[in-house]
């Protein structure tokens, strides 16, 4: 039979007008200290877990076509600038074509083995894991050597009229080892 909020009220009330005994007290005690403990922490999440965009709405201007010569790399953070935590950090890689040809490649740099930083090496023109040497290929970022299981992940590139290289993605998983 359903009670209806008058009655439902008057329940109530009766409940706290009679005498508890201490089991009950002590578990009502239990169960108000638990609740109230977690509540501040269910209503923190929002500040300490901040909502964040996604890798494929983040665009940022890396550099210029001229800044590099045939052959050479540069490090950038992407996708946040100025981060420079570990798996925002990666390598703009100037193709060796001819001089007036502007073909450049972009990786992550951390390592699909153990999660290391890969640097590049302009005169062997490879990509080398310092911790394990696992080499990769700086036109495709496949491995070439060594145990990394899986191709350096991909930041997409687009160069503007005025010469601009622009971040626009990241194909692949960051830091994805074994």
């Amino acid at each position: 039979m359903k009670k209806t909020s008058k009655e439902a009220i008057n329940s109530f009330k009766g409940f706290l007008s009679r005498d508890l005994t201490r089991r009950e007290f002590l578990k009502a005690l239990v169960s108000s200290a638990a609740v109230l403990s977690v509540l501040p922490f269910a209503a923190s999440q929002v500040f300490l877990v901040p909502k964040q965009k996604k890798i494929e709405d983040i665009t940022i201007k890396i550099g210029n076509v001229n800044d590099l010569k045939p052959g050479e790399g540069k490090i950038f953070w992407y996708p946040e600038e100025n981060a420079e935590t570990p798996q925002f950090s990666n390598l703009l890689i100037r193709m060796k074509t001819a001089p007036d040809v502007y073909e450049f490649r972009a990786f992550n740099r951390v390592c699909t083995h153990l999660q290391c930083l890969v640097d590049y090496d302009s005169e062997r023109y490879k990509m080398i894991c310092p911790c394990h040497a696992g080499e990769y290929d700086p036109d495709k970022g496949t491995v070439i050597s060594g145990p990394p299981p899986n191709p350096l992940p991909i930041v997409e590139l687009k160069i503007d009229d005025n010469g601009d290289i622009w971040a626009t993605g990241i194909k692949g998983v960051i830091g994805r080892g074994r």
